[in-house]
């Protein structure tokens, strides 16, 4: 949900970019400072991030193999590492997406990967759960997460 406050300030932004358009007076800011300020409210707001890094994260873990899912993990983590400088994001959240991406590493190459990373994931699903125990999506990924840890473990070990 988007605040009064940021709609306001995107208003202004606006207005701003407007009237450095259509006033040329040395009192309007430049388009590049008009654009700077829609850039930042932009990147303020943790939804966006939020659901960049989502998309990105599902579609890797749907496709490990495919050529672009490297590039997605990248621009999945930029994100999660936005919304941590952020005040106002979810910390239960990012820690889910951190989970959830390291999951996707997992994925992409079990044998390797699996040893490298299930110890972030497990402990990133079980930060989330304890900043928010009703977070959904931090029970479905952990589930997830420790269904298909039994699967290779029993595909490997027969356990």
């Amino acid at each position: 949900m988007t605040s009064f406050n940021f709609k306001m300030r995107l208003f202004a932004a606006i207005v701003a970019l407007f009237a450095a358009f259509t006033f040329c007076n040395a009192q309007a800011p430049s388009v590049a400072d008009s654009l700077a300020k829609l850039k930042t409210l932009d990147a303020a707001q943790p939804d966006t991030q939020y659901q960049i890094a989502l998309v990105c994260l599902n579609y890797a873990v749907a496709n490990p193999h495919a050529p672009e899912t490297g590039e997605l993990l990248i621009e999945a983590d930029q994100a999660i590492q936005a919304m941590k400088d952020l005040p106002t994001a979810d910390a239960s959240q990012v820690a889910t997406l951190q989970g959830f991406y390291y999951t996707c590493r997992i994925v992409q190459n079990p044998a390797l990967n699996g040893a490298l990373y299930y110890m972030d994931a497990m402990s990133y699903f079980e930060k989330a759960l304890e900043l928010d125990p009703s977070n959904a999506l931090a029970k479905h990924l952990q589930e997830r997460f420790y269904e298909g840890m039994a699967k290779t473990m029993h595909a490997l070990f027969g356990r």
